[in-house]
């Protein structure tokens, strides 16, 4: 399964390994919630509370569908999560990610050097369960992020805002797992850094001893190949 965020500012990824995120459904057609309310099929709602139990914030995928299916909905779609089909209808889950029903798609990321030509590592695409370094991007300007200026402005014209040190503690983040990374970020408010960011050195210098190491990208593929 895939999960997306409805905020613009975090884009929607893909994982490959049982991780607990939150649960929005979409209504079936003429079915009814536990309170007997009708709801319209194209409304969608967040559901903090089932059968009289408190139910986690997060939850594993299988067990997001089912609490979806046992109301009479069920997961909404990756397109309509990224339309905000599910946006605002409550438990503060705007700034979180989501479960979709869609199948997972990538089985690994693409790291890059913390600053170009200071890693021993090859820069390339490594299983998600492997562990690097963590370094947030940020559209908005946010707190202890800096914006550094691209140095590859042709594919990266304005750098994001980036931070190491990592949340209201300042906290540096070594040896996580993609899935690790991912959610460390998004927690803040931000996104992994798209790996042209990072080859760009659009991260460089924010701290933690990060710049001879592997950072996390939001990229499943090499954008080095890709574009060649």
């Amino acid at each position: 399964m895939q999960f997306a965020e409805e905020k613009t500012n975090v884009t929607h990824q893909t994982i490959i390994s049982p991780t607990n995120f939150c649960t929005r459904c979409v209504a079936v057609p003429t079915m009814k919630r536990q309170t007997g309310r009708k709801r319209a099929p194209a409304m969608s709602g967040a559901l903090p509370k089932l059968m009289g139990t408190v139910l986690p914030r997060k939850t594993l995928p299988m067990r997001g569908a089912v609490l979806c299916e046992s109301v009479g909905a069920r997961l909404c779609t990756e397109d309509e999560l990224d339309k905000n089909c599910a946006a605002g209808s409550g438990c503060g889950f705007d700034n979180a990610l989501v479960w979709s029903s869609d199948p997972f798609t990538a089985t690994g990321h693409f790291v890059a050097c913390g600053k170009i030509g200071k890693c021993s590592e090859d820069e390339e695409v490594v299983p998600d369960g492997s562990s690097h370094e963590v370094r947030c991007c940020s559209n908005d300007e946010k707190p202890n992020y800096q914006q550094k200026n691209s140095q590859l402005n042709t594919v990266v014209p304005i750098c994001p805002y980036s931070a190491s040190k990592i949340g209201s503690n300042d906290i540096c983040h070594s040896s996580k797992t993609y899935d690790e990374a991912l959610e460390i970020c998004v927690s803040d408010g931000a996104r992994l850094c798209t790996a042209n960011e990072l080859l760009a050195g659009c991260s460089r210098g924010t701290g933690c001893g990060h710049d001879l190491d592997l950072i996390w990208s939001s990229d499943a593929s090499d954008p080095t190949i890709s574009s060649s």
